[in-house]
């Protein structure tokens, strides 16, 4: 009701959110609701597992997530669904019609942003190429009463980098590197792709970096062996 109320007042650029993995929610469930999503006019789709984080009441409660087998058909059937709509696959979680989301590729982009309200990240350049995270309150009437920012230090800043840029998958350009990180860890990073050249999961030229559709699926993999390969330096 709601997607077809907004199509109806001309909204032209529609993003839904879609969670998938519940105890109760079979794969021919969470098939339909991707479907029904898919079949609304919406012009971007994130679809994303049910993820249990720490220090949450989900967490606190593994039962309400469904067991792996239902997962790992959940994920295959719904993202050959998805490519069979025309969705291109983007970002690990994202897909889009006719473009992808600049609020996305921003983000994941290493980019900065503010963010508002109880609990809000931000990320900030300081000084050039010097990143600094922050994070609000989280619990609301402790911000009310007093909205503290809290610092986050980022300890490797590489790896908080390509943290966040792997999951595009779009060509990474060394020279893209240079521009957002510290000389020293930007030379890390393409140092370590140099020497990699070519495996399964991804490809290496001179000036860029690809990921191969396997190493897409195992970007924990990847950052895995170059936090190895970075404090085998030290």
């Amino acid at each position: 009701a709601i997607l077809e109320s907004l199509s109806q007042v001309g909204a032209q650029n529609i993003n839904i959110d879609l969670i998938y993995g519940l105890a109760a929610q079979s794969p021919a469930m969470a098939l339909e609701d991707l479907n029904y999503a898919l079949s609304a006019k919406i012009e971007h789709l994130s679809w994303y597992e049910l993820m249990l984080e720490p220090n949450t009441q989900f967490a606190r409660k593994p039962e309400l997530k469904t067991n792996t087998t239902f997962l790992e058909r959940i994920e295959e059937e719904g993202t050959a669904l998805i490519a069979a709509t025309g969705f291109k696959h983007y970002e690990v979680s994202a897909y889009y019609k006719n473009k992808p989301s600049r609020h996305n590729t921003h983000y994941w982009k290493y980019g900065d942003y503010l963010g508002i309200g109880a609990g809000a990240h931000s990320k900030v350049t300081i000084r050039p190429k010097q990143t600094l995270r922050l994070h609000k309150t989280r619990y609301p009437k402790d911000y009310l009463r007093y909205p503290k920012v809290l610092v986050d230090t980022v300890i490797d800043e590489g790896l908080d980098y390509l943290l966040n840029r792997l999951r595009l998958f779009t060509p990474l350009l060394f020279k893209e590197i240079e521009e957002a990180l510290p000389k020293k860890a930007a030379k890390h990073i393409i140092n370590w792709f140099r020497q990699i050249k070519h495996d399964q999961w991804m490809h290496v030229s001179s000036d860029h970096v690809v990921l191969t559709t396997r190493g897409q699926l195992l970007i924990n993999d990847i950052l895995y062996d170059y936090q190895k390969w970075r404090q085998a330096l030290t």
